[in-house]
């Protein structure tokens, strides 16, 4: 593959000028046009006076050198790093009033951490010839600055192969008490000494030369990478794949990247201090995690919401030295120089390495939130800025999306103790429990077999309930199942936004405009003018609620997002639709709405049914809604109503069937062990999860493809269940179905009036309400 940049070389940006005219105490340069964060300004600031000057620089800048001329002339040079925060004129500040002149010069692909690789300066004597000293650089591809400043008012001309940036006088008074600055550059390719550089005055004074050569910024390069398994180590184990290939994780699941930075050879060594951070990109529709970037929109990976994040292993602590492996994605030949374990951005340099060598960090990934069939492609950049690497990309790594086949396998009933371990076993593995008293808490340990793919640790479930109808089995044809309720949880509430919104004429005198836009909060408005008394009703329809039949509406709240412009507007009459019909009592409230500004009024209240009475059915029908009308003001300026949205959330209450169970000693999503009676899966191996007091809940620890995750629920039930037998299952945490279940737990309960034994063996007999029966399988 071939590498998207070139290593980038010390170039001139452009340069800005300033002079202080006859003289003030401070001195505004410009700053130079068209230069980007990270590149280098230089400022060359002459100004009279010498020895009893002094110069201030704003914020920010840092001197390099100063000379001065006994009490005529003081010269000095700053740098500093160029940031899109900086003001366009730069005012350097004086003591004391003094004529002044300036010049900066801006350049990019120069070392941020330390620009200047040598620097001197030297007084001349009054003459035409203006000389800067020479200096020694000890890295290649310097730009070697030549600067100067002139106590007169004149002109300059640069020298031989040099290149004039720029150069600045000030004015006023006679030519003698002014100064001149000017500034020109070369780029010096070999070590060595620069020799002195010359510039040319139209006229002669005493004058001062400085020479500074700056460093080229490290050509880097992303130039390899390798996948490896988590370990809560700074070490790794088991390479994913190959060096260089692009590997398939699950949601969920940590791994490691181990990421090689290559340091030109030609260029400025990568020295410690240097930050750079790490991106992601959801692969384009070319297919490809190329170096072109052209179909990726990147951004950088955080410690949580990105789906690449950073994941944080409990052991290492991030920025730890890196340990080397014998797999890391080095280069044959190229010594590699290792940095740091990283769980978040940035990645620093720790370890200077020199040009020819290569950088190693090793990261600690996961993804979160992301589906089956996607593509991630991982780059390094600038920290600073987010700017690509000057040396380029010759490889990008990849991450695809692979899912975890999950099957609801095997489970076991126990008796409930105020512990993460169970009681007593109520049933065989994969058997029903029989005669279990209502009311009396238990427990139930449930495997899930993990196939494919690993099973990740942000992957959540739920666990549901249903009476039987006919047998617990695997077609859940017959049952209507319900999430179990967590404790307190039988009061529930939802909430959703209207999709259809149209006009009914069942009230009121005036049109809306565009009454469709009043569906779902998207700033786009139903609008109402000029209606001085009620208009027809805005109605809402297919909310696209999903109450469970049993339950009981409490209460009921219709939101609606308004406001208005002009003199006033208000609500003229607030119903709900049942059926399509308008129903109940009239809420409105004939208050003035929102002004200029978008806001939700609320009518009702998790307590008001309206003046009538609800069912599940009525309020699942697609014509359930509301309905709202409203007036405006005819005064000048003419009042505009706007609606925005209508959004419905009822109130209701579940039964306590089946819930789950708040023992007092052990937390929810405690840690569980092993213990002699857990339900087995053949020889596939066992990770132990969590004990659950709630839904949701998800895999603590990564489930590997073959081996079977294992939860405890502790629940409990309500008088209602006697004489029943419930059928309960483990679904996603949308309510969509694992892939696979092969056994479904089963539970049947006394009845009130007495037990009702129907507990079966292999052989033998039932009893029933007292009377034996024999039966067989």
């Amino acid at each position: 593959m071939v590498s998207r940049f070139a290593g980038a070389a010390i170039s001139h940006r452009a340069a800005g000028l300033g002079n202080n005219a006859g003289g003030a105490t401070t001195l505004n340069v410009s700053k130079p046009s068209g230069t980007q964060d990270g590149d280098i300004l230089i400022a060359v600031i002459s100004v009279r006076g010498g020895t009893s000057t002094t110069i201030t620089p704003p914020a920010g800048w840092t001197l390099i050198n100063s000379n001065d001329s006994t009490t005529i002339l003081k010269s000095s040079i700053f740098w500093k790093q160029s940031s899109a925060s900086d003001n366009n004129i730069q005012t350097f500040s004086f003591n004391s009033s003094q004529k002044a002149s300036g010049v900066i010069s801006g350049y990019s692909g120069v070392d941020t951490t330390s620009p200047v690789n040598a620097q001197n300066s030297q007084v001349n004597a009054s003459s035409t010839s203006m000389t800067a000293p020479d200096v020694t650089t000890t890295v290649t591809n310097t730009m070697v600055i030549a600067a100067y400043s002139t106590a007169t008012g004149t002109t300059m001309t640069a020298g031989s192969s040099m290149s004039l940036r720029g150069q600045a006088a000030s004015t006023g008074g006679s030519a003698a008490t002014r100064t001149t600055s000017g500034l020109q550059d070369i780029i010096q390719s070999a070590t060595g000494s620069t020799g002195t550089k010359t510039m040319t005055a139209g006229t002669a004074a005493v004058n001062i030369g400085h020479t500074i050569a700056l460093k080229p910024a490290a050509s880097v390069s992303q130039v390899g990478y390798r996948f490896f398994d988590n370990t809560d180590s700074t070490s790794v184990t088991t390479a994913m794949a190959a060096k260089d290939t692009a590997v398939s994780v699950s949601s969920g699941v940590p791994f490691r990247l181990r990421i090689n930075l290559g340091v030109s050879s030609s260029e400025g060594s990568a020295l410690a201090g240097l930050t750079y951070k790490l991106q992601y990109a959801l692969r384009g529709a070319d297919n490809s995690c190329d170096t072109s970037f052209t179909s990726e929109s990147y951004a950088d990976v955080l410690t949580s919401a990105t789906p690449v994040r950073f994941y944080n292993n409990v052991t290492p602590s991030n920025g730890a030295a890196y340990l080397t492996n014998a797999s890391d994605p080095t280069r044959s030949g190229v010594t590699a120089v290792g940095q740091t374990y990283n769980e978040d951005n940035p990645i620093s340099v720790t370890t200077s390495t020199p040009a020819g060598q290569d950088m190693l960090w090793d990261i600690a990934l996961m993804t979160s939130g992301v589906s089956a069939g996607e593509h991630y492609c991982l780059r390094v950049v600038k920290e600073s800025t987010g700017a690509t690497l000057n040396g380029g990309y010759s490889v990008i790594p990849e991450v695809a999306i692979v899912a975890a086949t999950v099957t609801q396998a095997n489970y076991r009933w126990y008796s409930n103790a105020d512990s993460t371990t169970p009681g007593s076993v109520l049933a065989a593995q994969d058997t029903a429990a029989y005669s279990v008293a209502a009311g009396t808490p238990i427990r139930l340990r449930q495997r899930l077999a993990v196939d494919t793919a690993s099973l990740g640790i942000n992957q959540d479930f739920k666990l549901q309930y249903a009476e039987r109808s006919g047998i617990c089995d695997t077609s859940f044809s017959g049952e209507m199942f319900y999430d179990v309720n967590n404790p307190g949880g039988e009061n529930q509430s939802v909430t959703a936004n209207s999709t259809i919104v149209s006009e009914n004429t069942s009230y009121g005198t005036f049109s809306w405009t565009s009454p469709q836009n009043a569906a779902g909060e998207d700033s786009t408005y139903a609008q109402l003018a000029g209606a001085t008394t009620g208009s027809y009703y805005l109605q809402s329809s297919q909310h696209g609620f999903n109450i469970r039949p049993d339950a009981t509406i409490s209460g009921i709240e219709l939101k609606v997002r308004v406001y208005y412009e002009g003199y006033d507007a208000s609500d003229s009459n607030v119903r709900l639709a049942k059926a399509g019909i308008p129903v109940g009592t009239n809420h409105a409230t004939s208050a003035s709405f929102s002004y200029m500004s978008p806001a939700y009024y609320t009518y009702g209240s998790p307590t008001d049914l309206w003046g009538t009475t609800w069912t599940p059915s009525e309020i699942n029908d697609t014509n359930f809604g509301g309905m709202f009308s409203g007036w405006t003001s005819d005064s000048v300026p003419v009042g505009t109503l706007y609606v925005d949205n209508m959004q419905i959330v009822v109130y209701y209450t579940v039964p306590d069937i089946i819930k789950f169970y708040d023992n007092v000693t052990p937390t929810n999503a405690a840690s569980i062990s092993s213990i002699g009676s857990d339900p087995t899966n053949g020889v596939r191996g066992t990770i132990y999860q969590s004990y659950q007091e709630v839904n949701l809940f998800s895999a603590s620890t990564v489930v590997a493809a073959g081996s079977d995750g294992l939860w405890d629920f502790a629940l409990a039930t309500d008088s209602s269940v006697a004489g029943k037998t419930y059928c309960l299952r483990m679904v996603k945490s949308d309510g969509g179905l694992l892939d696979t279940y092969t056994n479904i737990p089963e539970i049947s309960f006394a009845s009130a009036g007495g037990p009702t034994l129907d507990q079966k063996t292999r052989g033998g007999q039932a009893v029933v309400d007292g009377v034996k029966s024999p039966y067989s399988f």
